[in-house]
């Protein structure tokens, strides 16, 4: 496609944005009660759903698109991206796939900031962003990093590990929450903790702010107390430390002390973000990795035709850090997670859906679909998949007054779908239109997207 061309399929969805669009005769999927509510309109005015039920009048001068046999959805979340190690190719790759908003977990924090209000604005195609601007991590550990990153000739990621936040010492906490603050950070990423002395003023700081906290789980015995402090989500498995080595955490503890645990998460509204997805990708082997690194054209998957140079890139530095790592028992860590996700919704928590994108392997999108499947496959109904990328994201971010169902007043970021999501949860893949913030993208438009 020519620039010029590109330029059109971009702004044709915006100029239709104030017209009136009304879904008519759709079957409309909610997801709290598992139901589907045949034969009904939804109308949507702006970027709001301002109308919805059977035999609903459509406003004069709407746009109809015909959802006879179709279902319709929210739109869904990846709750856990690196879109600056993606690269900005892949923000319309996430659109064209459903993927309406997603919760970036760090990078390159102005980059992505300017992305994010790009996208608000109008001036971008791409899914809502929520961002936090700079990650933190334990001083001790981001030193030890960066000392092994130092000889492997990757500057990039040696300049964005330079840029994260510190944190040491009590003093460090409230100044870090006050510079994430100005910066405009939506929440706090937190990937590697410090001693509890330095971390409780931090999250005090960080609740007086107004901003959440959520990232990596700290070591084991430390998950109850943490998730005391307001913690919004973990992120991937949960491990232990183990005679210098990593191990699952719950597995350190006896069955009844794992389910106090849990309960416990799931009073004080600790969500669960496992990224299945991203876990899966250890045990390919590094040949493997390599050919999916250089196979631009697609030869192997089509879906990497969709991966951009940047996150290539990001990929080949990924693989360079993996043989730098120490070996540890990543099989029983991922065993353990996938094990633990029925448990853990049995009981209460709050599951998300994320990928962890940025994470060799893992194409934008496309990516996500693969985590629902294995959601699916780890013990979740359709109906509970859907949740974690629809209702439970909106109630993590503190908007389900906004997004995450489809009723008057919500955000019009829906998927329109030929087969029933509550049935088989493959049917987010059959993609027939997306309306993002209330413009709608045909499957032509979406198939213009990737290219």
């Amino acid at each position: 496609m020519t620039r010029a061309l590109f330029v059109l399929a971009v702004l044709a969805p915006a100029a239709e944005a104030q017209q009136p669009v009304a879904f008519t005769d759709v079957r409309v999927v909610d997801v709290a009660a598992g139901q589907v509510r045949p034969a009904t309109t939804v109308v949507v005015t702006g970027n709001r759903v301002t109308a919805v039920g059977a035999g609903q009048a459509v406003p004069a001068g709407a746009r109809r698109i015909d959802g006879q046999g179709k279902y319709l959805i929210p739109g869904l979340w990846d709750m856990h991206v690196h879109l600056s190690m993606a690269g900005r190719e892949a923000l319309p790759v996430l659109l064209a796939n459903g993927v309406t908003a997603v919760r970036d977990m760090g990078g390159s924090g102005p980059t992505v900031m300017a992305w994010r209000d790009s996208v608000a604005a109008g001036s971008l195609v791409g899914p809502r962003i929520k961002a936090p601007g700079r990650i933190v991590e334990s001083a001790r550990w981001l030193n030890a990093v960066i000392g092994r990153v130092e000889p492997l000739n990757q500057p990039a990621l040696l300049t964005e590990l330079r840029n994260r936040f510190a944190i040491d010492s009590a003093p460090d906490g409230p100044r870090i929450v006050d510079s994430l603050r100005r910066l405009g950070a939506d929440f706090i990423k937190i990937r590697n903790f410090p001693s509890p002395a330095a971390y409780f003023p931090f999250a005090r700081a960080a609740r007086e702010a107004g901003l959440p906290v959520a990232g990596h789980g700290p070591p084991a015995e430390f998950l109850g107390i943490v998730s005391d402090s307001g913690f919004a989500s973990f992120e991937h498995s949960l491990i232990a430390i183990r005679n210098a080595r990593l191990a699952p955490a719950l597995s350190t503890m006896p069955d009844s002390a794992q389910r106090a645990l849990i309960q416990r998460l799931a009073r004080n509204g600790t969500a669960w973000n496992p990224t299945l997805v991203s876990g899966r990708v250890r045990f390919i082997p590094d040949s493997a990795k390599r050919r999916m690194i250089d196979d631009s054209t697609g030869a192997s998957d089509p879906r990497l035709r969709f991966v951009s140079p940047t996150l290539r890139q990001e990929w080949r530095a990924g693989l360079a850090l993996e043989g730098a790592s120490q070996p540890d028992d990543w099989g029983a860590v991922e065993q353990e997670a996938r094990r633990s996700v029925r448990r853990f919704a049995d009981l209460g928590v709050t599951l998300l859906a994320g990928t962890d994108l940025g994470v060799i392997t893992l194409v934008p999108g496309f990516a996500l679909h693969d985590e629902l499947e294995m959601l699916a496959d780890a013990g979740l109904t359709p109906r509970e998949v859907l949740a974690a990328a629809t209702i439970n994201p909106a109630r993590v971010m503190g908007l389900s007054d906004s997004m995450g169902t489809i009723a008057p007043g919500q955000a019009a970021d829906l998927l329109l779908l030929d087969t029933n999501p509550l049935e088989d949860i493959r049917a987010t893949r059959a993609i027939r239109g997306v309306m993002a913030n209330g413009r709608w993208y045909d499957r032509a438009a979406l198939d213009r997207l990737l290219k």
